[in-house]
């Protein structure tokens, strides 16, 4: 795999911007006063999961700057920082753990920013192309994808590449996958992923192959995940070729305004459910740490589910935009000023009593 530790200009965050962040999304010992960007340990397998289920359980992956925002999807890493990081700062009566995301190009552009600033300078990103098996939640199996509209992470770390992934909604994959074929690794249950290498069909060149990522649902819940038992394609990209902040503006602006996909149709809301284990420190206090994802909270239209294993829960259905409102701030943490409640109401996706979800399958 090539060497992505080149000179050129990357996105990068100050060292404040990064003691800020690890704060964010609760990093073992970033509470602290004292922390500092040397109290980070070398760049490992085991920091890189840290860091993702970090921001996994902290940032979600949601879509409210279409509905309850200007519309404008902003990708420069500053930009992205302050809408993540920096209004939860500004906030005296922030929710810890809660505040805003965003889209797949915005959360893992953000946090390859911040693996770069962890001292992964070895990590690059990728575009990618979603099946339209995941589009349609399953209904279709042609093996074909769409357009650019996906980013993916690489990180090459102690002489083994990953992809890496934060912004992939309910399929997200719950740690880094080591970029070598049909090596199956557990996800959320009941979800397992892998990667496989093969020509698409659309390809006229049938000398040309591209990696796949695949899901499996062991159960098939109906959550997005589509059908039991059935390796499904989820997006594929392209290692070798690395996109840049200038890509993803050209994807990002045909996503965001799109009309029939479900980030123009739909609310959406996702945020992990981390999986805790009690561990005693070196100061004799007992303390929890973070072990992975056990589950997640959804957010789809008009409600909102807890999936934890093969087991869905539905904590709230709204009949109205406060009850959406309200359930944004309960259950992620996410204030909505004025302005931004007020936005809903220039948008069709504002609930109205008679309302049809055309992605009730989601």
């Amino acid at each position: 795999m090539e060497d992505h530790t080149h000179p050129l200009p990357h996105p990068m965050l100050d060292s404040s911007q990064i003691l800020a962040y690890l704060k964010h999304i609760s990093f073992p010992g970033s509470d602290s006063p004292e922390f500092s960007l040397g109290d980070i340990p070398p760049p490992s397998y085991e920091l890189l999961c840290q860091l993702m289920w970090c921001h996994l359980g902290t940032v979600p992956f949601e879509n409210l700057v279409l509905h309850y925002g200007d519309g404008i999807v902003r990708l420069d890493v500053g930009a992205l920082w302050d809408k993540i990081v920096g209004r939860q700062l500004k906030d005296i009566d922030r929710v810890v753990g809660g505040g805003f995301g965003g889209y797949c190009m915005e959360v893992n552009l953000l946090f390859l920013a911040l693996l770069r600033g962890c001292g992964f300078h070895n990590a690059w990103s990728t575009g990618g192309k979603v099946s339209n098996t995941v589009i349609t939640s399953g209904a279709d199996r042609s093996g074909t994808f769409s357009g650019w509209n996906h980013i993916a992470i690489l990180v090459t770390v102690q002489s083994k590449t990953y992809l890496v992934d934060v912004g992939f909604g309910v399929n997200v994959p719950t740690q880094p996958l080591l970029l070598v074929p049909e090596v199956v690794t557990p996800g959320c249950a009941p979800q397992a992923y892998r990667l496989v290498q093969r020509t698409p069909r659309s390809y006229q060149n049938r000398n040309l192959k591209n990696w796949v990522l695949q899901i499996k649902n062991q159960y098939g819940d109906g959550e997005g995940a589509p059908g039991a038992g059935d390796w499904l394609d989820a997006y594929m990209f392209n290692p070798e070729v690395e996109f840049g902040e200038e890509d993803y503006e050209v994807m990002s602006y045909v996503v965001s305004r799109k009309e029939g996909t479900i980030f123009t149709e739909m609310v959406l809301c996702v945020k992990a459910i981390l999986d805790m284990k009690e561990t005693m420190g070196e100061d004799g206090v007992l303390g929890k740490t973070v072990v992975g994802v056990k589950g997640r909270l959804i957010m789809a239209e008009n409600t909102v589910k807890e999936r934890i294993g093969g087991e869905v829960k539905v904590l709230a259905t709204f009949q109205n935009e406060n009850d959406r409102v309200e359930a944004l701030e309960k259950y992620f943490g996410i204030k909505l000023n004025d302005k931004e409640k007020a936005s809903i109401n220039e948008r069709r996706t504002k609930i109205t009593k008679n309302k049809v979800d055309p992605y009730r399958k989601f």
